[in-house]
């Protein structure tokens, strides 16, 4: 479809703004600003995130230390999914795995 081709070419620019939506980058750093406000407030807690499915692939390739999504990790990437990260220390410790049984993207 037209919005899977759009998001492709998206993940490989992340500082571009592709068909009106936000950069990447942006929206990266969105997540990591709200990602920091809490571990800011919630020091030591156990805390559940739930984010788009693109939010979740631009913070997974950040905890991995890639530049950007690559295209086959988010088609990978099934609907209601959880991972287990570090936020504090910048590491996913647990990928994501489905929770519902596997809905692949696109």
């Amino acid at each position: 479809t037209d919005s899977v081709k759009a998001l492709s070419v998206k993940v490989a620019n992340p500082t571009q703004s592709i068909a009106s939506w936000e950069a990447a980058d942006a929206a990266l750093q969105r997540v990591l600003t709200a990602v920091d406000y809490l571990c800011l407030h919630f020091a030591r807690k156990t805390v559940a995130l739930v984010f788009h499915g693109l939010s979740l692939s631009l913070y997974r390739a950040y905890l991995l230390g890639n530049a950007h999504v690559d295209f086959k990790d988010w088609q990978q990437l099934s609907f209601a999914a959880v991972a287990l990260a570090d936020p504090e220390q910048h590491q996913l410790l647990q990928d994501f795995a489905p929770v519902a049984g596997y809905a692949p993207r696109g």
